[in-house]
């Protein structure tokens, strides 16, 4: 009971550590049953179940502009993050703010869930530029990351 309270009192790092645990937990409980079950794991697992197709990271990025984005839309909801506490690059970060930027019209006028998917269309080849121009190598001609 101590550590809930101490995870608590900790704030957004102790929610995360606990919602990953909760997340972990929940793997492994899924894993322990697939591979008692008899069926040998995978072969048991039902098709909605299966690994989706990872997303390119210019989807990973739009998403997750599309997200910051609903969040600074939200009325109220400002946690005043700053970048790197949103996961984003610093160019991400100008992204964010181009994009929300152009769907807070699009907020008042039609709502919180259209300016999110507005946000994302908008995201989307902002994005896939961004990763073009970034190579995730450090190998890769021109030094990669950092640059």
């Amino acid at each position: 009971m101590d550590s809930a309270r101490r995870l608590t009192r900790q704030g957004r790092g102790g929610t995360a550590l606990l919602l990953a645990a909760a997340l972990c937990a929940g793997c492994a409980s899924g894993a322990s049953s697939a591979a008692g079950n008899g069926r040998g794991g995978a072969a048991g697992t039902p098709a909605s179940a299966k690994a989706a197709q990872p997303a390119s990271p210019a989807d990973e990025c739009a998403s997750a502009i599309a997200y910051w984005a609903g969040q600074a839309l939200t009325p109220g909801a400002d946690q005043g993050y700053d970048y790197q506490e949103m996961g984003l690059s610093a160019d991400e970060y100008q992204i964010l703010l181009a994009v929300t930027a152009l769907a807070r019209p699009v907020a008042r006028k039609s709502g919180l869930p259209a300016a999110r998917a507005f946000a994302r269309r908008e995201a989307l080849p902002r994005c896939a530029a961004y990763v073009s121009s970034h190579p995730a190598s450090p190998t890769a001609p021109g030094g990669g990351w950092p640059q």
